[in-house]
């Protein structure tokens, strides 16, 4: 039975990783999974199980890392079988004390897959998005705008409140670019866009698999998550085949009508 390894996913919001994740799961042996609870699980779950008073009255500090040890394990239990790699997804996974948490829980360098892209055409998609599903969306949720700025200037604010999304997925990506870059192989949208074959390639040389022969023609998302959740049911909609729609600045949401080769839609 092959050997499995846990890694991390994880890169700003609308960078690629959905239709990333989907390519990667036509692979049998890998499993990357949807945005994943198990960051914040388990960076709570210490001061949780230290906060009961049973259990400050009997510590068991080996059986609380036993339990941190089996949760990735226990939590991707039914996605294992004959899997080589999980790839947990998570915004913040890059955040320094994130980082020396899954260490720990590890015992080893963590490895990391990061899409990125540019920051405007980040936050041109999210800008669309939340203008799209204006009273829904959880991107925006408790915004006070600013009249003073315009609507971009207050999302971008928002935003990059401390714990919030972007900002937390920022100082993540800072992280793994300075400090852990020997453990993290970075796909870059565009270059995704336009030569994928390239950087799957480069990906199994990084992860050190078996190359598989991707089908980039009929792209299917098998695993979706419930997009009404976010208020958003358009987050996660990826294309079939991989194809970038081209969209005017300073507009609610029209493409220009224009589809360029070997590029990609929207996708979070």
């Amino acid at each position: 039975m092959p050997l499995l390894e846990f890694a991390f996913f994880t890169g700003l919001p609308r960078t690629g990783s959905t239709i990333v994740k989907t390519v990667l799961n036509q692979n049998p042996d890998i499993y990357a999974s949807k945005n994943s609870p198990m960051c914040n699980t388990l960076w709570n779950f210490p001061d949780l199980l230290c906060s009961n008073i049973a259990y400050q009255a009997s510590p068991n500090e080996k059986g609380l890392d036993l339990i941190m040890q089996g949760m990735l394990p226990s939590y991707y239990h039914d996605k294992i079988n004959n899997k080589r790699l999980i790839l947990d997804k998570g915004f913040s996974w890059g955040a320094p004390a994130n980082y020396e948490m899954i260490k720990t829980v590890l015992r080893r360098d963590p490895r990391f897959l990061v899409t990125t892209r540019k920051f405007d055409d980040v936050i041109d998609s999210l800008e669309r998005l939340v203008k799209k599903y204006p009273t829904t969306n959880i991107f925006t949720k408790n915004m006070i705008p600013n009249p003073d700025l315009s609507f971009r200037e207050n999302l971008i604010k928002h935003l990059m409140q401390p714990h919030h999304v972007l900002h937390l997925a920022l100082i993540g990506l800072d992280n793994l670019k300075n400090n852990h870059q020997k453990d993290t192989f970075f796909i870059e949208y565009d270059d995704f866009c336009n030569n994928p074959e390239k950087i799957l390639k480069d990906f199994y040389k990084f992860f050190k698999l078996p190359y598989f022969k991707h089908n980039l023609n009929n792209i299917e998302d098998v695993d979706r998550e419930n997009d009404d959740v976010y208020g958003i049911p358009t987050l996660h909609e990826i294309r079939p085949t991989i194809g970038k729609l081209n969209y005017e600045k300073n507009t609610n949401n029209g493409p220009t009508g224009g589809r360029q080769n070997n590029s990609s839609k929207r996708a979070s």
